[in-house]
């Protein structure tokens, strides 16, 4: 994905580049997951804790709009985390 910004009259194109978790975990000697569901998360889950050897990473795909709880508001510190 690609977006621009305009700097001081000059626009710069920046590439967004989308870090794979599962290919990094892996580059670590480790194992990945996605979940991009519940039922997915419980899968990976449950095969994570089976892997005995190596440390496992779950990437877990959250729609930005969703309320995930406890959560820190964007530009808010420590005391203004929402519980409910």
């Amino acid at each position: 994905m690609k977006f621009k910004l305009k700097v001081a009259e000059r626009q710069e194109e920046i590439i967004k580049i989308k870090t794979d978790y599962i290919k990094l975990a892996e580059a670590f000697g480790g194992k990945g997951y996605k979940a991009t569901t519940i039922a997915e998360f419980k899968k990976a889950f449950e095969q994570a804790l089976q892997n005995k050897n190596c440390p496992s990473v779950i990437e877990c795909v959250i729609d930005r709009d969703e309320k995930v709880l406890p959560m820190i508001p964007p530009g808010g510190s420590f005391d203004d985390i929402i519980v409910d």
